[in-house]
């Protein structure tokens, strides 16, 4: 392919796609936590429960933190992008950018992953029983049912970054390996 059209592509797909999913998460995570959550007939901020997770207060709150870190560099990164696709590198460097935010993209995101079912499997202390927080979002009885799929969205817009930085690791080495041939052919 054309450096421009995979350039393109990156500045739509990668710069802005990247911008509107992180500010969209952050607005999604934001009313979660915002949710009221009811529990023996009193209502509380779900934001108040996330941080008494059977793992302990600090662990919890640094579940969090870093989940919210983690959404700032994807946003961060998004400006990044388009600030990359204006093809002021030289091929070779440009195809080792490619390969490697692909990487990072990849590592991130299944890290993130990783932060997310954590919290989902972390158990809350409701009426003297013992609830996983997952089980908590899905119960109608504590939550309202659209707090359930904004959940469910942090996931779906980790698929998109999978995919994302699959195929752009994938153009990074590919090119990277053309360039790096015709540098072979040209220095013998």
């Amino acid at each position: 392919m054309k450096r421009e059209i995979i350039s393109n592509n990156i500045k739509i797909f990668g710069g802005f796609l990247f911008i509107i999913i992180s500010v969209l998460e952050l607005i999604n995570l934001s009313f979660i936590l915002f949710t009221p959550f009811e529990i023996n007939g009193s209502s509380t901020a779900f934001a108040f429960l996330i941080l008494q997770l059977d793992y302990g207060f600090l662990f919890s709150f640094i579940l969090w933190f870093t989940l919210f870190m983690i959404i700032f560099f994807f946003l961060i990164n998004g400006f990044y992008f388009l600030k990359i696709s204006k093809n002021e590198l030289e091929s070779f460097e440009y195809s080792k950018h490619l390969f490697l935010m692909g990487l990072i993209l990849l590592i991130l995101t299944f890290f993130k992953m990783c932060i997310i079912y954590f919290i989902e499997i972390g158990e809350i202390m409701i009426g003297g029983e013992m609830i996983q927080l997952e089980s908590a979002l899905q119960d109608f009885n504590y939550m309202p049912i659209y707090s359930f799929y904004m959940w469910r969205l942090l996931t779906v817009s980790d698929c998109y970054r999978l995919i994302f930085g699959l195929v752009m690791g994938g153009f990074g080495l590919y090119w990277h390996l053309i360039e790096e041939k015709r540098n072979n052919l040209n220095a013998a």
